[in-house]
């Protein structure tokens, strides 16, 4: 069964993704349903930032070692600031000619294909064991 389909037999008509993210930097999103179709009224999507917002930080913090009880230690470890994406991220970027965006899609759909976490790819890509091109020569 497909996502919409089994979304609708659950009773679900309408789906937003809010950002988590630090800046420029987005690791993730809040996702919310609604049981009725139809967009979000002004005074629910301000509430529905602001959750993301709250998740972020509680995130962050939780990644930061500063365990207030509430997150379990084994995602603070998943949640940890890691630079070698960013770094792969762009010299990615620069191999295939594009934009960040999609050097990261590249990443995660060859962390999806050959079954490993972005984090392995990131240091592939680093250490020079996959560039990930495109087949285009270089510039």
């Amino acid at each position: 069964m497909s996502f919409a389909a089994a979304s609708v037999e659950a009773g679900v008509c309408a789906i937003f993704a809010f950002p988590l993210a630090l800046g420029a930097a987005k690791f993730g999103v809040l996702t919310m349903f609604k049981d009725t179709a139809g967009r979000l009224d002004g005074a629910t999507t301000a509430a529905c930032l602001a959750l993301a917002e709250t998740a972020t930080h509680g995130l962050l913090n939780s990644a930061d070692g500063q365990h207030d009880g509430g997150i379990d230690p084994e995602l603070s470890d998943r949640l940890e600031f890691r630079t070698e994406i960013h770094q792969a991220q762009g010299m990615l970027m620069v191999v295939l000619r594009t934009d960040l965006t999609d050097a990261l899609a590249r990443m995660r759909a060859h962390g999806f294909a050959t079954g490993r976490p972005l984090l392995e790819v990131a240091v592939d890509i680093l250490e020079g064991r996959s560039e990930l091109s495109d087949g285009r020569p270089g510039p």
